[in-house]
């Protein structure tokens, strides 16, 4: 039996999806990983674990939000998006509104 700390589906295909994680970091998820975001970014200012500092990770719980990232966040977050666009192996959203996980 398996243990779930979150409601974030496993995807049959290998797809990473973008994700920001409770509006402080954006990262990806693993198609099979569910259990944790890995980091691209913390919000300045943001404290967090010295865990998650060196590991670059943060375990989701059901409490967490995720949603889908924009190109925009990346932007808001100061990380170059011109690696993930179109790339057949990311999920993201190419919309405007919120896609939560």
């Amino acid at each position: 039996m398996e243990v779930r700390l979150n409601n974030i589906p496993k995807l049959d295909e290998y797809v990473i999806r973008l994700v920001v994680l409770n509006e402080r970091m954006l990262g990806y998820i693993y198609p099979d990983k569910t259990s944790f975001v890995v980091a691209l970014a913390v919000e300045p200012g943001d404290c967090v674990s010295l865990l998650d500092a060196i590991n670059m990770r943060r375990y989701v719980s059901f409490d967490d939000k995720v949603r889908l990232a924009t190109e925009r966040d990346f932007d808001d977050f100061n990380v170059c998006f011109e690696g993930f666009r179109n790339a057949p192996m990311y999920m993201y959203n190419k919309g405007t509104e919120p896609i939560y996980i």
